[in-house]
């Protein structure tokens, strides 16, 4: 079992660690003409790629999962834009040092479901050890990394649940309460609590 400091710790670099490419980002290192490439000393989730076809996770061309069985689509989530502000932070090594946190702009639409039962069907980030979870991230896209989720920030839910969820790599349908986050440390958007499992998609199934 993960003591729950390092859980937080590895959440926070997952979710948190997008502010350092958005920093670059406004100040010009990255001209418009370059696309955006994951960094592998990054260990968080980055914005999809624009593309011919669409949006793209993290440059990679895996389309969207489509939700089910009245699940909330993640176009509902994938609507949700932000604006970036920088905080003086005095953690760490290196005190009055800046970092840039992401701050969500909720749409009406998304907004009429905060604080409100949904179902959410997605795949799962683990962030504990074992074959169940108590803690995960949840999102469109499947994990193609076992320390990075190749997602935007959007598109991410945080959730938690008091009884263990059986960790799968297949789409699963939950349960909880959703919670928007309007200025969440670690740059999470969205969390789930009160979760419950409902039931397993395998993508074999028509």
């Amino acid at each position: 079992m993960i003591p729950e400091y390092r859980k937080r710790g590895l959440l926070a670099l997952i979710i948190g660690g997008v502010g350092g490419v958005l920093l670059a980002y406004g100040l010009g290192v990255f001209s418009s003409d370059i696309p955006l490439q994951p960094s592998s000393r990054s260990i968080t989730s980055y914005l999809a790629q624009k593309s011919d076809d669409g949006d793209r996770a993290g440059g990679y061309d895996i389309e969207p999962l489509k939700a089910k069985h009245g699940a909330l689509s993640w176009d509902l989530f994938a609507a949700v834009q932000n604006t970036t502000q920088e905080e003086t932070s005095s953690a760490g090594a290196f005190p009055n040092t800046f970092r840039v946190i992401l701050k969500p702009i909720f749409t009406e639409a998304i907004k009429r479901h905060d604080g409100q039962r949904v179902k959410i069907m997605g795949y799962m980030f683990p962030l504990e050890d074992g074959t169940s979870q108590r803690h995960f991230l949840m999102g469109p896209y499947p994990p193609t990394c076992v320390g990075h989720y190749h997602a935007p920030n959007n598109q991410v839910i945080e959730v938690t649940s008091q009884t263990p969820i059986p960790l799968t790599w297949e789409p699963i349908v939950v349960e909880g309460t959703l919670m928007l986050l309007t200025s969440d440390p670690k740059n999470t958007f969205y969390r789930l609590e009160k979760t419950r499992f409902i039931k397993e998609y395998p993508q074999r199934q028509p």
